[in-house]
């Protein structure tokens, strides 16, 4: 599960010589491919720890507080200078990258991503791909895997301490001129979910569900049962809102069970 605040936005045109997005990094892992692969001209990947500029106080959930001094960079480099705005999908999961090197600046073409977490919140061989934000879902996957040290890897979380899927249940809606058969995802949390404005919504893959709602730790969606078959089994389920969480890989085997 990814639950970790990324800073994804576009690095100031001129950063401080210590700007996080830009500054020279400790490397953590990096892969070796040299060869531009599919459209969007992907090489290789670079794992980055990187002081914070402004370090500053985060809670965790359970109250503890800690310094956040240092963060995470995930780079991918590109055989050609990045154009467009991108996402950097990991496990098939996407995040909103920025463009980060120029071969005429810095010597190497590349975008990154940056994570305000102190260890490697993704797991050891986890896929690596690129899009553009234009063509989110035509993705250009990366020849190698996310290699994490083991001592830089995040503590596994226990599912009752994190969002997961509880439960897929089917139903039939019935009116005066249809039934209408539908399934229903409910995702708990630890956590009872805030009363707010906006209504937190379910993305799964190029999908999006709206319709749902939420009732103290969980929230539930509801989608059409021929939506629901449609959807690839395995694919990653993302809570978004006013928070956002990877939920977990959707199980079609849970329903109704």
């Amino acid at each position: 599960m990814l639950c970790v605040a990324v800073k994804s936005g576009k690095a100031q045109q001129t950063p401080s010589p210590a700007d996080e997005h830009t500054a020279p990094g400790k490397l953590i892992s990096a892969g070796k491919n040299s060869t531009p692969v599919g459209p969007l001209k992907a090489k290789t990947y670079r794992l980055e720890q990187v002081q914070l500029e402004k370090p500053f106080d985060t809670i965790e959930a359970d109250g503890t507080k800690h310094r956040l001094e240092t963060a995470i960079r995930l780079k991918v480099t590109l055989g050609s200078p990045p154009t467009n705005d991108y996402f950097i999908w990991i496990d098939d999961v996407p995040e909103l990258a920025y463009p980060s090197g120029h071969e005429k600046l810095t010597g190497e073409n590349s975008i990154s991503l940056l994570l305000l977490t102190p260890m490697v919140p993704f797991e050891n061989g986890s896929s690596l791909a690129i899009s553009t934000f234009s063509r989110k879902f035509e993705l250009t996957t990366l020849p190698e895997k996310l290699f994490v040290p083991t001592e830089m890897r995040s503590k596994p979380v226990p599912e009752s301490a994190r969002m997961h899927i509880t439960s897929i249940r089917s139903a039939l809606i019935i009116t005066e001129t249809r039934r209408r058969p539908v399934v229903w995802i409910t995702v708990s949390s630890p956590f009872r979910f805030p009363i707010m404005n906006s209504i937190p919504y379910l993305e799964i893959w190029d999908k999006v569900f709206f319709q749902g709602g939420t009732n103290g730790n969980e929230a539930s969606f509801m989608m059409g049962a021929e939506e629901f078959a449609q959807l690839k089994d395995g694919a990653q389920v993302i809570l978004n809102g006013p928070m956002r969480a990877v939920v977990g890989r959707l199980n079609k085997s849970m329903l109704d069970k």
